[in-house]
């Protein structure tokens, strides 16, 4: 098998059982904070896989580990935030719409990280991924910190 079948390959097995895990930790705390905690393992990972200096080195497997983990607690952290949070009565709709939106992004990252792949550098992609996972942690710290504020809020008022 190829280097890059390896490469597929680890972050699957990696992913397999990252999703009973993400489902563990997320059923014991606050959906936001599991989506932070996802998004910062993907960025890390996706960074990693940038920040490489041999492709079929050891460091790419712990970043292909990384990417595993990261990718399936992202997919799950969504899809339990969403089940949480989303009106049951147009829970279904809110699901499509977001893998609507999954299929949009895929499609976003494919066109843009194939442009930086090949006019800017070839680590663009992976740089590309990861700043939008930092981009998404980003904006769920902010959410944490103003609900956190705003239940001060309540309780002193």
């Amino acid at each position: 098998m190829g280097e890059a079948g390896t490469f597929y390959i680890i972050v699957q097995a990696f992913a397999l059982p990252g999703a009973p895990l993400a489902g563990f930790i997320l059923d014991r705390i606050d959906r936001v904070k599991g989506l932070t905690v996802a998004m910062a393992i993907a960025a890390i990972g996706y960074f990693s896989l940038g920040l490489v200096d041999n492709p079929i080195g050891n460091e790419m497997y712990f970043a292909a580990a990384l990417v595993g983990l990261g990718e399936i607690f992202a997919n799950l952290s969504a899809t339990s935030l969403i089940g949480k949070e989303a009106p049951e009565r147009g829970r279904g709709a809110v699901l499509g719409m977001w893998s609507w939106c999954g299929a949009l992004g895929i499609i976003t990252v494919a066109l843009v990280g194939g442009y930086l792949f090949d006019n800017v550098s070839q680590v663009g992609p992976f740089m590309f991924v990861g700043a939008a996972n930092l981009a998404l942690l980003v904006w769920a710290v902010v959410i944490v910190i103003r609900a956190r504020s705003s239940a001060a809020a309540e309780s002193a008022g």
